[in-house]
Formats: C-alpha cells, sequence, structure tokens
C-alpha cells in the first residue's frame, strides 16, 4: 500500500513542477488585513452609530491576520509613515 501511496506522490510532484506558474501571477486576489472579529445581532448592527466603538477579539499586541481569498498567509503589525498605514509581515504561514 505504501509504494502505491509513494508512486502516487512521486507523480503528483512531477506534475506540480510543471505547472507553469507565470501564466498564472497576473490573477488578481484580494488581500485583506483583519485585526479582530466579532458577532453582533442585526440589532445590534442597526442601532450603531457614527462614534460607537465596538471590541474586538484580539489584544492590543496581537499580530494582525493578513489574508488572501480569506485564507490566513501571514502576520503582521501595522506601522505608519508620512500620514499612510502600512503592513509589516512579521509571520510567514505554513
Amino acid at each position: 500500500m505504501s509504494e502505491v501511496n509513494n508512486e502516487t506522490q512521486s507523480e503528483v510532484t512531477e506534475n506540480t513542477k510543471k505547472i507553469d506558474f507565470s501564466r498564472i501571477s497576473e490573477i488578481p486576489v484580494e488581500l485583506t488585513i483583519e485585526a479582530g472579529k466579532i458577532k453582533l445581532s442585526l440589532e445590534e448592527i442597526s442601532t450603531l452609530k457614527e462614534e460607537d466603538v465596538i471590541p474586538l477579539n484580539k489584544q492590543c499586541d496581537e499580530p494582525f491576520d493578513i489574508k488572501v481569498n480569506n485564507k490566513k498567509i501571514a502576520e503582521g503589525e501595522i506601522v505608519q509613515s508620512e500620514n499612510k498605514f502600512y503592513i509589516k509581515v512579521t509571520t510567514i504561514s505554513e
């Protein structure tokens, strides 16, 4: 049984090596920076007004999640330069 799995793995590896990623590298994907989450009822959302503060599920010192098409790929921290926000990648996900 393990011989079949090893052969199958070799075939997959060989096939993966043949993919030409340059053909798809220009496809746009959505990159998002997630500061945290919270679940609210529709009633709670409907009563939101300007200057309300919404608590999130992360602490201030926790890293932000960096996601591509809603899949976490890294973590980072927010930095500010010349009146703009940027994200500094601190960890790449496995």
